[in-house]
């Protein structure tokens, strides 16, 4: 069961400014954030519980080398 409607944002990553679909989901257990290849997007899932900051700051800690190179290579940046 998902929650409210997606909320779309951005945030800082390596440089750029990326937009990201913010989902809440009862059965999310903790925060994640995934390429959507399919539709081209950046997903960040949280849990109905957790702090929308928190989730946030989650994905802009993301910030790893690998991480970018997966974001430009499936979204082709």
């Amino acid at each position: 069961m998902q929650g409210d409607e997606p909320e779309q944002l951005s945030i800082d990553h390596a440089g750029d400014r990326l937009p990201v679909t913010f989902v809440r989901s009862a059965r999310a257990r903790r925060a994640s954030l995934r390429v959507d290849p399919a539709h081209r997007r950046i997903v960040l899932t949280a849990p109905m519980r957790m702090a929308r900051g928190t989730a946030v700051g989650f994905a802009q800690a993301q910030r790893s080398e690998e991480h970018t190179s997966e974001l430009q290579s499936h979204l082709n940046l």
